[in-house]
């Protein structure tokens, strides 16, 4: 499915997809970061998640276990003002890993956490008119696939990046 046949909203928007080979290459300048399943990627604008794809992808490759994967997807996080084109970002990203695990037998709670994970971390909004309002779960990993929902502002997350830049604790990419 091509992003342009999601569109299913009436009102005609300036949108601009970026390109696969862009993507891969844009990709590749956030190496190591962005392969990490520990550390925790937004795309603003994220449209169809074409660079989501990527970084699960990429994280993907390192992992060998469903349950390694749900961290890895926990750490993805996206807006976009276009509910449809969101709704084909969750599509993607679980068909990549279900593809990736199709030949594992997956544990009862892996789809239920990957839907969850999805709709809480690829969220409709505004960027541009009210970024610091919106509000994310931060998916602290307990034990196995038990996680902890911890509600954070983008505003939040985004000041705590910027202000632990050098510190080796700071999990954003």
């Amino acid at each position: 499915m091509s992003p342009r046949s999601a569109v299913k909203s009436p009102k005609p928007r300036s949108d601009f997809f970026t390109l696969a080979p862009v993507v891969h290459q844009m990709s590749d300048l956030c190496e190591p970061l962005l392969s990490d399943p520990a550390r925790k990627v937004f795309e603003p604008g994220c449209g169809t998640g074409n660079f989501l794809v990527e970084a699960l992808s990429r994280r993907l490759q390192k992992l060998t276990t469903p349950h390694e994967a749900l961290t890895a997807l926990s750490n993805l996080y996206g807006v976009d003002i276009n509910p449809d084109y969101l709704a084909e970002a969750r599509v993607r990203l679980k068909s990549i890993l279900l593809r990736h695990f199709s030949e594992q037998p997956l544990d009862y709670r892996f789809l239920p956490l990957v839907d969850l994970f999805l709709q809480s971390n690829l969220i409709q909004g505004d960027l541009i008119r009210n970024y610091e309002d919106l509000v994310f779960i931060d998916w602290q990993l307990i034990s196995d696939y038990n996680f902890r929902a911890v509600p954070a502002r983008l505003g939040d997350m985004l000041k705590n990046s910027i202000s632990a830049e050098n510190d080796s604790e700071n999990n954003y990419a």
